[in-house]
């Protein structure tokens, strides 16, 4: 998978040439940046608003732990002033493409490079038994990508985007900071709303380790089947531990993500006789949350009733 990557790259860049020498009959988006996934377009979006169009390269219903650019969606994306991606704990293809994009002309930015936003696998109060093998990718850490589920974080996410607009794009700087300050204004009260889970203790059996960041801030305990990638797979002894944790906490559910076709957890619920639930991990809109014009906000409060159903 990797070569074929690194194929499709090697296109790219001669492909991009030959656009270059034809600069007449290439059309540039004015005040446009690319971004790998949809918690940084709807981040960029807020808080930009009109002044900037927002280009995300991971299609609707696309899982990011997977997912590699085409050669054409890599030539278009050139045409955008900025990339924003997160880290290759999540984007397999960030790095690779944040090299190519930046031969280009375009300014990266990496959230990754604030570690204060992530916190790190040695931080994590998972209530896993088993252990996962996690892979290096080349940090001295491994750290949990999925920050934007906590409103907290995502609020201080939100500051570090509007920095590196105005950076982009000063002429707007007054209009970023005020959409900025409405935006975590609206973050602030979703936070207050997933505050309500401290009251009771909840524990989730889901299929990856995404939601560290829930049991961090409100006490939400998880139970995964793999470790923080969605490809990662468990061994049978890894499975047998999980399979004795939820027996032992007694509990009723597995908790699906609504872009994966799981069929290790379908398994599971159906040998284990347990209900099905559908959480919303964000990492991108399916088509539908778009036919919906459904949002982060929208998500986000819909993650936060099927929380509290698992104690139904």
């Amino acid at each position: 998978m990797k070569k074929i990557f690194l194929t499709t790259l090697l296109l790219f860049i001669v492909l991009m040439s030959a656009c270059n020498s034809n600069n007449e009959s290439q059309q540039t988006k004015s005040h446009s940046v690319a971004v790998s996934m949809y918690p940084l377009e709807f981040l960029i979006s807020k808080i930009a608003n009109e002044h900037v169009d927002v280009d995300t390269v991971i299609p609707p219903g696309t899982d990011p732990h997977v997912y590699e650019p085409s050669s054409k969606k890599m030539i278009e994306l050139s045409s955008n002033d900025a990339f924003f991606y997160i880290g290759d704990q999540l984007e397999a293809f960030g790095e690779t493409l944040a090299s190519a994009v930046a031969e280009q002309g375009l300014s990266v930015y990496q959230l990754a490079d604030h570690e204060e936003l992530f916190e790190t696998n040695n931080d994590s109060h998972s209530d896993n038994t088993h252990e996962h093998e996690e892979e290096s990718h080349g940090h001295q850490h491994d750290y949990n990508p999925h920050f934007w589920l906590d409103p907290v974080r995502m609020s201080h996410a939100a500051e570090i985007i509007a920095s590196d607009l105005t950076e982009i794009y000063p002429e707007f700087e007054e209009s970023f900071h005020q959409n900025l300050s409405a935006l975590q204004t609206e973050l602030a009260q979703l936070d207050q709303e997933y505050a309500t889970l401290t009251t009771h203790d909840y524990t989730l059996f889901v299929t990856h380790e995404a939601f560290d960041y829930w049991t961090e801030r409100y006490g939400v305990e998880q139970l995964s089947v793999r470790g923080v990638s969605s490809s990662q797979e468990p061994s049978q002894k890894e499975l047998k531990q999980i399979f004795d944790e939820v027996n032992h906490l007694d509990i009723d559910h597995i908790i699906l993500e609504t872009i994966s076709q799981d069929r290790l957890a379908k398994t599971i619920a159906e040998e284990m006789d347990l209900r099905i639930l559908k959480i919303h991990t964000l990492e991108s809109l399916t088509e539908r949350d778009i036919q919906q014009n459904k949002d982060y906000f929208d998500l986000m409060r819909e993650n936060l009733n099927v929380i509290k159903e698992t104690k139904k």
